[in-house]
């Protein structure tokens, strides 16, 4: 996966380019939601399984994927 970060020309991220967020990952494996990604928005190269979401920073290209212990999707997965 890339490491550098591509921010957004707006604080919102609304002109990063294709899918913003995947509210249907909730409750899936980490695994199914980094492919579901990987395979949805092209501009990303920075997927993070994490246990909690860091500071927030705008990048087009990363998202963050909240799981549990059972690596299951907690969280909303969006670019930033």
């Amino acid at each position: 996966m890339g490491g550098l970060c591509r921010r957004s020309p707006d604080p919102g991220g609304e002109a990063c380019p294709g899918k913003k967020a995947w509210p249907e990952l909730v409750l899936k494996k980490a695994d199914v939601a980094v492919s579901t990604i990987e395979s949805e928005n092209r501009y990303i190269d920075n997927i993070q399984v994490v246990r909690q979401r860091p500071p927030q920073v705008e990048c087009c290209n990363r998202v963050f994927v909240v799981v549990d212990d059972q690596d299951t999707v907690v969280e909303i997965p969006y670019i930033g």
